[in-house]
């Protein structure tokens, strides 16, 4: 029996690691090859349950395959997604939400030659009239933030009827009126309050209304981005216009609005309020008043959602 050197069996040992690696290789291209041939056997049992009436286990099926794109010929990727779409849009809700229902369905209307746009647009009539009904509940039981948030979902839609959501916010700044008008009269306790103001912004009165409304636009803007445009004052009342962009940043400076409204006070000699809309469409973000016990102005928290509030306690 020959002896084997040191050097022969490390020569012996290389060649074993050198075809453990190839059949290493080898196993995993037939893996990948039989991985890549079960994409229309998957597909064969997604068709056999829709047709079925199987929506949620095709929907299991669908959704696997969905989740290997590359494994998928542009022809049957576009088939996955159009049958996800037809599943999740019929099994609906509360399985699947209509924002869920759309989501799914404009992911697959955007592959060439999908048939998804029809149901697409039947998602979109169907959520908007949700939300009109929501907006309407809303409104019915003096409900500000649950009608801001069924708005702002509304807005959401890619033909959003921006006539519409100008009727619903008139309809919203007509809730805060009323909400006002059945508070306690405020008369008794403002003229002493009133008068502090005045005393406090002497050249609020003396400003042309010109240098007035450029005061309010400069005093209303911070790091170059402005909070207000086009102010409007009339009778005690300012109207401000706030872009959605700076939505964030006037959340930080509340501070501005309330400094404006002492401004206002001081200029009409009036318990004035100032109002502020958001974005084109002018919903309800904040109101500010003169707050009696303080002798300032504070402002109230409209929005919905995360911005909820009551009253931002500034001083």
């Amino acid at each position: 029996m020959p002896v084997q050197t040191r050097g022969t069996r490390f020569a012996l040992q290389d060649r074993r690691v050198r075809i453990r690696s190839a059949l290493s290789r080898l196993i995993a291209t037939a893996l990948l090859s039989l991985l890549a041939g079960c994409a229309p056997a998957a597909l064969t049992s997604a068709r056999s349950k829709l047709k079925a009436g199987d929506y949620m286990g095709a929907h299991r099926d669908l959704t696997a395959l969905a989740a290997h794109p590359e494994k998928l010929s542009p022809a049957q990727l576009r088939e996955v997604k159009d049958d996800l779409c037809v599943t999740d849009f019929t099994i609906g809700r509360p399985s699947f939400s209509l924002a869920e229902q759309r989501r799914v369905c404009a992911e697959a209307a955007e592959q060439p030659g999908s048939q998804s746009a029809a149901i697409l647009s039947r998602i979109d009539s169907s959520i908007e009239q949700s939300d009109d009904d929501r907006v309407e509940a809303a409104i019915a039981s003096d409900d500000l933030a649950a009608a801001e948030a069924a708005i702002e979902d509304y807005e959401e839609l890619p033909d959003a009827d921006e006539a519409q959501v100008r009727r619903w916010s008139s309809r919203l700044w007509r809730m805060v009126e009323q909400r006002e008008a059945r508070a306690p009269s405020r008369k008794t306790v403002l003229n002493g309050a009133v008068a502090a103001l005045k005393r406090e912004n002497p050249d609020a009165r003396r400003m042309s209304e010109a240098a007035f409304k450029r005061w309010v636009i400069e005093t209303a803007t911070f790091d170059g981005n402005s909070m207000a445009h086009a102010p409007h004052l009339e009778h005690g009342r300012l109207k401000l216009d706030l872009p959605q962009p700076a939505l964030a940043s006037a959340a930080l400076n509340l501070d501005r609005l309330a400094q404006i409204n002492d401004a206002v006070v001081a200029r009409c000699g009036c318990d004035a309020k100032t109002e502020v809309g958001l974005g084109a469409n002018d919903l309800p973000a904040y109101v500010v008043r003169l707050d009696p016990e303080i002798r300032h102005s504070e402002v109230l928290i409209l929005l919905s959602g995360a911005r909820i509030g009551s009253r931002a306690s500034l001083r």
